[in-house]
């Protein structure tokens, strides 16, 4: 008989772990709605090149004035603990190709200047623009690899956009929405 409540106590337990289980997902369904639709079903994406050693990003779109442009670079060895070099900045709406290391000095920077970095320590560079008033944006990321050698097989006006391939800026904004999104595209309602 013994064995018998104590099996009966083992399946009460996991049954109530279960239930418990399934009402956290619920609720974390309901506060933050289906993860599957964070992420949209187009490749997100923004464009680098390098011309004489020199990195150049291109968001595919011009970024709203007033939006905040993040850029975050990962290294294979960490710099420091939690200090991915990393630039944040607000648009003002002029801009759709850039160095990120040579800022224009009428920039309204949110964080430090990334002159002491040296891009060529990167494996890759997120990319996001949170347009004000359309809830959060999307990020695109571009892995470096051979990114120094493609370029010089690629006319200046092309960057290599990821999953897209080499491009036009003009080329990905006219495909954004149709089958990619760009870094400007607005998040759906939550």
């Amino acid at each position: 008989m013994k064995r018998h409540s104590t099996a009966l106590i083992m399946f009460g337990a996991i049954a109530g772990c279960v239930v418990i289980g399934v009402g956290l997902f619920a609720l974390f369904l309901s506060l933050f709605g289906d993860p599957g639709s964070i992420q949209p079903a187009r490749p997100v994406v923004v464009g680098a090149r390098v011309d004489q050693g020199k990195l150049t990003v291109a968001f595919g779109c011009q970024p709203a004035p007033g939006s905040t442009v993040d850029i975050l670079f990962t290294t294979r060895v960490p710099l420091e603990p939690n200090n991915n070099p990393y630039l944040q900045f607000i648009s003002d709406g002029s801009m759709s190709v850039l160095d990120p290391f040579a800022m224009p000095n009428d920039v309204e920077l949110v964080s430090a200047p990334l002159d002491w970095f040296m891009w060529q320590q990167a494996v890759r560079m997120y990319v996001s623009v949170d347009v004000p008033d359309s809830g959060w944006g999307f990020y695109g990321i571009v892995e470096f690899g051979d990114l120094s050698i493609e370029s010089s097989l690629h006319p200046p006006g092309e960057f290599f956009f990821g999953q897209a391939g080499w491009l036009t800026p003009d080329e990905v904004a006219a495909r954004d929405g149709v089958d990619l999104m760009t870094v400007c595209s607005p998040s759906p309602p939550r």
